[in-house]
This record gives structure tokens, C-alpha cells and sequence, in this order.
């Protein structure tokens, strides 16, 4: 999570792995949806360069979580 300049949290990755097997099921940065003050990189992990660049290659997902997965447990197995 990183923190929006209105202070609000906004939700920059998102990632799941399966408890059993240790597959990593989605590991992805989402665009935020407003603008940033900050990515809280020393828990996030995420730094602007990171950010940026997902960006400009296309490769965040756009939104909240919830827009792309309807059905989240099913999705995901």
C-alpha cells in the first residue's frame, strides 16, 4: 500500500501465493488511482523507478483489485 497525497492508502501491488505450494499465483504493480505522496518502499518494496517504468511499459494493473476479479478464490485456482 502506498499513501495518496489526500493521505488516503491506495493499493500499488498486489501479489498471492498458494499456501501449499509456494507458487506465486499474481505478482503485480497497480497504477494508482489518484495521486501519489509517497509508495512506502521500506515495507512496499516498490520504488518510483519501479513504478515508472511498469507504467510506461503497460504492465501495471489499472484500478482497485476488485474491478478484475470477481470471483478472487476461483479466479485464482
Amino acid at each position: 500500500m502506498g499513501t495518496a497525497r489526500s493521505g488516503d492508502s491506495e493499493l500499488i501491488r498486489l501479489s498471492a501465493i498458494d499456501y501449499i505450494t509456494g507458487e506465486v499465483l499474481i505478482n503485480n504493480l497497480v497504477k494508482p488511482d489518484q495521486p501519489m505522496q509517497h509508495l512506502n518502499t521500506k515495507w512496499s518494496g516498490v520504488t518510483w523507478d519501479q513504478m515508472n517504468e511498469a507504467i510506461s511499459e503497460k504492465t501495471t494493473l489499472k484500478g482497485k483489485a476488485s474491478h478484475y476479479v470477481k470471483k478472487p478464490k476461483e479466479d485464482m485456482y
